[in-house]
């Protein structure tokens, strides 16, 4: 469907496999802007959240070619992609400007949830999600500060849940759950 040019510019190349558009639209579905992102294998957007007006994370699974955007001197950025498939986060403004974009995992394959997003009134974002180790452990970034943490990467399929600041975007914390098998 014919939309007015995207509010920001992200790379548009590849192959015609999956990838991720995104648009907003306010209480009256008028349309305010929209965006894209497209590398050259697949990405799939799991979610996307708003904290209120203020701003918007999207999250989803990427090949490698995200683009990565230095969310200041404290935000969690991994420019490498590491696996067979990692996770990735971008946050924009209100007016659709890309503030951060980020790899997330380890050397297998990691993937967000679907709806794995959350914005708590703090601002903080949580993502829940799985990386797959097949027979051996990963390098997923787990992070203790404070709290529960289960740090063990099992051989095979293990949940995680992680916290970043809302306000500068630094991993607060990063935990396994679950077993190998689930």
């Amino acid at each position: 469907f014919p939309l007015p040019p995207p509010a920001t510019s992200l790379p548009l190349s590849g192959s015609i496999q999956n990838h991720i558009f995104v648009a907003m639209f306010d209480v009256n579905d008028r349309y305010i802007w929209r965006t894209h992102y497209c590398g050259s294998i697949s990405e799939g957007g799991e979610d996307v959240r708003a904290s209120g007006s203020s701003f918007y994370v999207l999250a989803g699974t990427s090949s490698p070619d995200l683009v990565p955007v230095d969310g200041g001197i404290n935000a969690y950025d991994d420019p490498t992609f590491n696996g067979v498939s990692d996770i990735f986060l971008m946050k924009f403004d209100a007016q659709a400007e890309l503030k951060w974009a980020s790899y997330f995992g380890g050397s297998g394959s990691d993937e967000c949830g679907l709806n794995g997003l959350a914005i708590a009134p703090s601002r903080d974002i949580y993502i829940v999600g799985q990386h797959y180790a097949g027979s051996s452990p990963t390098n997923f970034p787990v992070y203790q500060s404070t709290g529960y943490f289960d740090g063990a990467t099992e051989a095979g399929r293990n949940g995680f849940i992680a916290r970043f600041s809302g306000s500068d975007l630094s991993l607060k914390w990063c935990s396994n759950f679950g077993s190998s098998t689930y």
